[in-house]
């Protein structure tokens, strides 16, 4: 990927959030159990990094959302 560091690293945080969920799906895990005591609690993480990588995205173009 090209991108500077500041966009890369929400980027490679975002993947693994997404990686995660995407394991719990595949699972069927969608309840609080003994190998994911969390259980659905994964959307949260996985939509706030996708929030974080945008806005580096936004921030590396030097403009918001709103442009």
């Amino acid at each position: 990927m090209l991108a500077p560091k500041p966009v890369l690293t929400p980027a490679k945080e975002f993947d693994r959030h997404a990686r995660d969920l995407r394991d719990l799906v595949i699972e069927g895990t969608t309840t609080p159990n003994q190998n994911h005591p969390q259980g659905g609690g994964r959307m949260q993480p996985y939509l706030d990094a996708m929030a974080r990588v945008h806005a580096a995205m936004w921030a590396d173009l030097g403009a918001d959302e709103y442009s």
